[in-house]
């Protein structure tokens, strides 16, 4: 590590937290994935996806009745041996949305005019979605 990316007062051989080595570079301090414990098949496990996919993945198991665990052991058991099961979940939550895009859909969003916009800043995931399956906003049964 060079001088210039040790803090003063900073030991030689110390690595501050969240800096990168080699580039001296501190967009690298934290992760923006959030990990959630699942069940699958009756045992255990965690993923780690990005806020906005585990909004998703809620809105999914709102519109179909269902629990994320529900969910989430319907894609372990469809997905290929190798392949991890947060990129099956990825990759699941866009073919749920691509197979409900329609003509009349991109329309209402404005889509198709040449004018691509980013989804605008919003309120990431709440911490427990509101459901109206009488789960006390879980979402799970």
């Amino acid at each position: 590590m060079s001088e210039a990316a040790r803090q003063p007062g900073q030991q030689p051989g110390s690595v501050t937290p969240g800096l990168d080595e080699n580039t001296g570079d501190h967009s690298r301090r934290r992760s923006s994935l959030v990990s959630r414990n699942l069940v699958i098949d009756g045992k255990r496990t965690s993923a780690r996806l990005e806020p906005d996919m585990w909004a998703a993945l809620f809105d999914i198991v709102r519109r179909e009745g269902r629990s994320a665990h529900e969910v989430c052991t319907m894609v372990n058991s469809h997905k290929p041996d190798d392949c991890t099961l947060t990129a099956a979940i990825r990759v699941f939550i866009m073919a749920y949305f691509r197979a409900a895009a329609t003509e009349e859909g991109h329309a209402r969003a404005g889509h198709g005019y040449g004018k691509i916009l980013y989804p605008s800043e919003q309120p990431t995931t709440p911490r427990r979605p509101i459901l109206r399956n009488g789960t006390n906003g879980m979402p799970w049964r």
